[in-house]
């Protein structure tokens, strides 16, 4: 276990301890399960890239078995009342209503980690320039057609990006000839060649036919971000507190950025 892992286990480790009224050494390592756990985990599709890969890093690592639950994030309040998960990782204001209906267990919420908004476009194509903000603005200008995501969706890129045309000065113009679609339509219609290109959360700017060009400039770049928790009601805490560890932890550092999120130190 590295040392960043090691510190976040043990951190939440005794906050469990607190909560149960059990005391923990500050220098013993986290308690480990009696054997090998099933952790059920409830997350947004926004993290399906990273956590599919961490999923296999960690039941390798640790013996234990993920139960993952991808989702539209319009279902994850719903989900988390209705069914019964051990972890939940999902954007901010999210986690915060599981917070405030008392669904987590005390002190066990923390940022994880966070992903911007990104240019697609389709397969086989020049990728266009991005590269600095006046660059951003030209490419968007001079598009004949733009996929953007549903803005009403309050979890999905489609607000962040309304905000950065608005930053950059091309909100009427961009939404003049932009097209607004759930995620999945919106990329299916740049593969199909129907759309030039789409703006959309880099975790999910991919799809076959579908390739990332980079992200948003740094002067108008906006961030979804994710925090996870650990529910009330689950029997598998300190494996629980362990997945998170491992979560936040260097070594899975490589395969948040290959699914386009960045950690989020803490």
């Amino acid at each position: 276990m590295t040392n960043t892992r090691k510190v976040i286990a043990i951190g939440l480790a005794a906050i469990l301890a607190a909560c149960t009224g059990e005391e923990t050494p500050e220098t013993a390592e986290a308690p480990a399960p009696a054997g090998p756990a099933t952790i059920r985990v409830l997350t947004v599709g926004g993290t399906r890239i990273a956590m599919e890969a961490l999923q296999a890093q960690y039941e390798a690592s640790s013996g234990n078995t993920l139960e993952i639950s991808f989702n539209n994030p319009l279902l994850i309040e719903e989900l988390m009342v209705d069914e019964n998960f051990d972890v939940i990782l999902a954007a901010n204001n999210s986690v915060n209503v599981a917070r405030d209906a008392d669904l987590l267990e005390p002190g066990t919420q923390r940022k994880l980690s966070r992903t911007g908004i990104g240019l697609s476009v389709r397969e086989g194509t020049d990728p266009p320039d991005i590269s600095t903000p006046e660059a951003f603005r030209e490419t968007l200008l001079n598009a004949d057609s733009i996929a953007l995501t549903d803005s009403s969706n309050p979890n999905g890129s489609g607000i962040g990006t309304e905000k950065i045309l608005g930053y950059a000065g091309i909100y009427d113009e961009v939404m003049e000839k932009a097209t607004v679609q759930g995620l999945g339509d919106g990329k299916s219609l740049i593969a199909e060649g129907e759309r030039d290109l789409g703006l959309f959360n880099v975790s999910e700017a991919t799809a076959p036919g579908v390739v990332y060009v980079g992200p948003v400039p740094a002067l108008w770049q906006l961030y979804t971000n994710y925090d996870v928790a650990i529910f009330a009601d689950s029997n598998v805490k300190e494996a629980a507190a362990d997945l998170i560890a491992f979560l936040a932890s260097d070594e899975a550092e490589a395969n948040w950025n290959a699914g386009g999120i960045d950690l989020i130190a803490e």
